[in-house]
């Protein structure tokens, strides 16, 4: 077994038993149809975030737009992040990728760098998460070290510990589906725990709003 598949499957395993482990979420709040719970990481000092929300658009719609793609640049619709590049591809569901994220919070966040393995499964087992999902789909994240991009000062490098984005059919309605993220990022630098607790829920909730915008638009030229 090599070692990004390795890298892969420990990831993916520890995020589904995060994701299993319902009782160890604590509820934080509702904000623009994303509901936003923690949890203390089992990786670092910090706190694992879950983000759930039901976007207007089909499973296939939202799925081609989480997936990872080989191409340079973010896309278009995609305003969290300012910098995304392929720096390996490795496989059909496995590439390496290099992202920069804007400064939050009005500049008192930096910008971070992150150089993470993807992996994406699909049609992965029922886990009971909810019993309104019907297909999920997986992409698994973890930060790992690349020659090309040794760390520096600046800018700041975050990790991403095993992290997890779900994207799933809602058997109620086939014109929408739910997603999932498991957010487990140490987002580096001195920074106060409370300033953290404001700039990464924000960005992420940003986030999904850009892909439900973007899926409803791409949904209504298919109709």
């Amino acid at each position: 077994m090599d070692l990004y598949q390795k890298v892969a499957d420990d990831t993916a395993q520890s995020v589904l038993s995060m994701a299993k482990d319902q009782s160890s979420w604590t509820f934080m709040k509702t904000t623009s149809n994303v509901m936003i719970s923690y949890m203390q990481s089992p990786f670092f000092s910090g706190n694992a975030w879950k983000f759930k929300t039901l976007v207007p658009a089909s499973f296939d719609v939202v799925w081609n737009l989480l997936k990872p793609g080989l191409g340079s640049g973010p896309q278009p619709w995609d305003n969290s992040i300012a910098h995304y590049s392929v720096v390996r591809p490795i496989s059909s569901d496995k590439l390496v990728a290099r992202i920069l994220t804007h400064a939050a919070v009005f500049g008192a966040v930096a910008s971070r760098e992150l150089i993470t393995l993807f992996c994406s499964k699909e049609d992965t087992p029922q886990m009971n998460l909810d019993p309104d999902y019907g297909k999920t789909n997986w992409i698994f994240a973890r930060s790992v070290e690349d020659a090309k991009f040794p760390i520096c000062s600046s800018p700041v490098r975050a990790i991403n510990y095993p992290t997890g984005y779900l994207v799933a059919e809602c058997k109620s309605d086939p014109n929408k589906c739910y997603v999932e993220l498991y957010i487990n990022t140490d987002i580096g630098g001195l920074l106060p725990q409370s300033l953290v607790e404001i700039a990464l829920p924000g960005q992420q909730v940003n986030y999904l709003k850009s892909v439900t915008k973007e899926a409803q638009k791409q949904q209504s030229t298919q109709l």
